[in-house]
């Protein structure tokens, strides 16, 4: 699944500042998605189908206690990232089945863009890349750090 290498391209800059309501004693007051976290973020590698519903309720109690909600996310399954079984779109505790890794990509940006979904906060730079230059949509409220930008165009220079 080389999709999974762009978090690792389009690092985050996200830093969010955790309710003190919410933070434990002794714990982080701001939290700074991890590259694990990041590529979880966009795209979550489940194991066993049975594991589905347990992994995106763990991952909707972290998104809750670090103050932030669980966006629309892809789901893989399969035993190994090189045999994945199935493709699943995760959108509101709701789980729908795709044909492939691009459609899940494809299905899942329409689906932020219709519902006027954000992007999960750890995983926005690469659904911003995705947004801008792949679908050619730039807004003036896109929040994309300057070595993204950097980034994707110097791979559009390569491509050419």
């Amino acid at each position: 699944m080389h999709l999974m290498l762009l978090p690792a391209l389009f690092k985050s800059n996200a830093s969010i500042t955790i309710d003190k309501a919410l933070v434990q004693p002794g714990g982080k007051k701001v939290w700074r998605p991890t590259s694990a976290e990041s590529r979880n973020g966009f795209i979550l590698h489940v194991k066993h189908a049975n594991d589905i519903k347990t992994q995106l309720e763990k991952r909707q109690e972290f998104m809750k206690s670090v103050g932030c909600s669980c966006q629309p996310l892809i789901v893989v399954c399969g035993s190994k990232l090189t045999s994945i079984t199935h493709y699943q779109l995760s959108i509101d505790s709701i789980i729908y089945t795709v044909p492939g890794p691009l459609q899940a990509v494809d299905y899942l940006f329409k689906a932020f863009q219709s519902l006027h979904s954000w992007y999960p906060v750890e995983a926005e730079q690469v659904w911003l890349f995705l947004q801008r230059d792949v679908y050619g949509i730039v807004s003036q409220h896109d929040n994309i750090k300057s070595s993204s930008l950097t980034l994707a165009q110097a791979l559009r220079n390569n491509l050419k």
